[in-house]
């Protein structure tokens, strides 16, 4: 006994209306059924193979991806590509696909306030204020550059940049 899709995506376009995406940007509902019922949800930053096949292992309906699947429209969906071939899988196992990108970067909270926060950014403003574009602020502390990007990583907690 799931929520309708359509109730997860009013929320979603809520948050980062997708016509706050980037004109060069896919955001949106890229495959699925407004009316289906969703139980399980997957989040991801890109949609792969290993994705699908962990959505498929837990049974989930739904795959909200951060960067969409494809940017330039398709002319063709087959298998020739590892996305024709993906996306086909994809539909044939009734998983939905959603993308927030450049519309979530901008909302707030959203992408970059979250990493400002990880970053401890203080006074933190648009780099655009009209586009919303970016965030930059005062880092909690002055260091020296070759310290930076150590302890932007441990802020981060990842092992590479």
């Amino acid at each position: 006994m799931g929520v309708s899709l359509q109730q997860i995506l009013n929320f979603l376009r809520t948050w980062a209306p997708e016509e706050d995406a980037e004109s060069f940007d896919n955001v949106g509902l890229l495959v699925g059924d407004e009316k289906a019922s969703i139980e399980k949800c997957v989040l991801c930053l890109d949609y792969t193979e290993e994705v699908f096949q962990f959505a498929l292992k837990h049974k989930a309906q739904l795959v909200i991806m951060h960067h969409p699947i494809w940017f330039h429209p398709r002319r063709h969906l087959t298998t020739n590509d590892w996305i024709g071939a993906l996306l086909l899988k994809t539909i044939q196992q009734g998983i939905h696909l959603y993308a927030m990108h450049t519309n979530l970067d901008k909302a707030l909270p959203g992408v970059n306030s979250a990493i400002s926060q990880q970053l401890q950014l203080q006074q933190t403003q648009f780099i655009d204020e009209e586009q919303k574009i970016g965030l930059w602020g005062y880092l909690p502390q002055p260091m020296k550059k070759e310290n930076f990007l150590k302890w932007v990583s441990q802020q981060l907690k990842t092992s590479f940049l």
